[in-house]
């Protein structure tokens, strides 16, 4: 009689290698923007503003803007919603609603003005969050069951006023990833997981450029971040005699994280009221394959290759701002978002396709300190999933798939 082990082997050979390559692209491919209350109400679009202390993110040169020490905190709430219908070989039709799991997304600046030319700003910046978990025995389990991927960085920079109009800032990114995977082994449905983490490096530079008193312009670059993950691969209730073909065993794997550059401009076309467009260019192309070793050999196999194809695409923001009162801020905000991923690498780990946002938030102003609200909602654009049986990935649609973000934020003046 056959063994079961080789009845398994090519489809398990092709699960682990998922596991361990294919779906870290949750992290690369849903980069995160919500990294400041006013800017999720303002669609991001704080590129040319740069006038408060979370410009650390979208724009260093604007904090010359900023008198004295400053700082600001503050967090978004995320819960999302996806409906995915799948198609069997046989040709039946099973529908899933992804678990999207609420969390919160925090973030935290510092700026201060060393001189009247010199000055500092410190950000702990989230820029990968996300967590999607499906039911175990969903069809497409040998795919994906649960994925979790944490990433924030540290970014200390200095920015420099050159004459009145015009500033220019530098400064370091140091980025952690950590990372989560699940799924299952087919045939004998038994529980694989991938857990590891890396910091890595990076750099940062911008310019600020007041050009009228009713236009302003900034563009900021983020360098790209080549992360290696280190970790364990781990087997849950699988057979004895597959101990030596499947090992828990260490792993690494190299993936390079895009480079970002930010662009806008703002128009003050009345004195209580300011219009900013903006885009930002992610640099995807770099994200061509992902390549992983084992200390064992997983399935016969101590290395692979995972050809991603990705492309470069733009983020298209527009934010409205208007003082209504000296206390009060009135926002709101339009994103449309494209997606890197191409249709013959995509999978069911996270939500890939085009989607728009639209934005709305206030802000309330009393003395030394500013408040923050923000509310977005997200809708993705459907999008269909070619079958790759090798990879646990059936045909099926991503269709109803929807978040809402709720953000509280606070700064202070010293």
């Amino acid at each position: 009689m056959r063994h079961p082990y080789k009845a398994v082997k090519p489809l398990a050979v092709a699960c682990i290698i998922l596991l361990v390559c294919v779906r870290l692209s949750f992290a690369g491919g849903f980069s995160l923007f919500e990294t400041s209350v006013r800017g999720n109400a303002l669609g991001g679009a704080l590129v040319a503003r740069a006038d408060d202390p979370t410009a650390v993110f979208f724009n260093p040169a604007g904090i010359t803007q900023l008198q004295g020490t400053q700082i600001a905190v503050g967090a978004s709430l995320s819960l999302g919603y996806a409906e995915i219908k799948t198609k069997s070989q046989q040709g039946d039709t099973h529908t899933t609603y992804n678990d999207v799991t609420p969390r919160f997304i925090p973030y935290g600046y510092l700026t201060r003005e060393i001189n009247d030319r010199l000055w500092f700003g410190l950000g702990l910046i989230p820029r990968f969050a996300s967590s999607a978990r499906f039911p175990s025995d969903w069809p497409g389990r040998y795919n994906s069951t649960n994925a979790l991927v944490k990433g924030v960085e540290l970014n200390p920079s200095f920015a420099l006023k050159v004459t009145e109009k015009l500033s220019l800032a530098a400064g370091l990114r140091v980025m952690r990833l950590g990372v989560t995977l699940d799924q299952n082994v087919p045939i004998f449905d038994y529980h694989s997981r991938i857990k590891g983490d890396s910091i890595a490096p990076g750099w940062n530079a911008a310019v600020h450029y007041k050009a009228f008193d009713w236009a302003y312009a900034g563009i900021s670059f983020r360098s790209r971040v080549n992360q290696n993950v280190k970790g364990r691969v781990t087997f849950t209730g699988r057979p004895d005699y597959l101990r030596k073909v499947f090992p828990d065993t260490h792993f690494d794997m190299g993936i390079n994280l895009p480079a970002e550059l930010y662009s806008g401009v703002v128009f003050f076309p009345k004195e209580r009221l300011s219009i900013e467009t903006s885009t930002v260019f992610t640099m995807w192309r770099c994200y061509d394959h992902l390549r992983s070793t084992f200390d064992e050999p997983v399935a016969g196999l101590r290395q692979k290759i995972i050809e991603k194809d990705w492309h470069n695409v733009w983020r298209y923001q527009v934010g409205l701002e208007y003082k209504a009162l000296p206390w009060l801020d009135l926002r709101l905000g339009f994103v449309y978002d494209n997606e890197p991923q191409p249709r013959h690498t995509v999978d069911y780990t996270l939500p890939c396709y085009d989607r728009i946002m639209l934005c709305s938030g206030l802000g309330f102003h009393w003395n030394a300190w500013s408040f923050d609200t923000s509310y977005t909602f997200k809708q993705s654009k459907k999008r269909d999933v070619k079958a790759r049986p090798a990879d646990g990935v059936l045909d099926g649609e991503l269709s109803d798939t929807h978040a809402h973000y709720i953000g509280l934020g606070v700064s202070y003046k010293f």
